[in-house]
């Protein structure tokens, strides 16, 4: 890994490129104080049917504290997947949010920690 946080396997130029599985994680700058601190922390999934603005919602887990949630283009990849855990493969702050981009550990590979194909 980079010492910016990024694994030199998904750059394709100037940017970065990720599996169309991974996602990052919506509602984040809610939660800032609730966010992992170890990028190999696994996230949980839990449906949250409660939810008064989506009854379908799925919300993402640090242990015991929320950190936000599946985004809505990710719920039908997610929504059979709630006992995969989540895989940190980005975080980046700007301006002082942070932001992480996870994968299921279904879709995790050595791609994302070594330069082998």
């Amino acid at each position: 890994m980079s010492i910016y946080g990024h694994y030199e396997k998904q750059y394709w130029g100037k940017s970065i490129s990720y599996s169309e599985n991974s996602f990052t994680i919506s509602g984040i700058s809610k939660f800032q104080n609730n966010l992992p601190k170890d990028e190999t922390t696994e996230l949980t999934m839990i449906f949250e049917p409660s939810n008064v603005y989506d009854n379908t919602a799925i919300a993402i887990y640090n242990g015991d504290l929320q950190i936000g949630y599946v985004p809505k283009e990710y719920k039908e990849l997610c929504k059979d997947l709630t006992n995969e855990p989540l895989k940190i493969i980005h975080k980046k702050n700007i301006k002082g949010i942070w932001g992480i981009r996870v994968i299921p550990n279904k879709f995790y590979t050595k791609y994302w920690d070594t330069n082998e194909a």
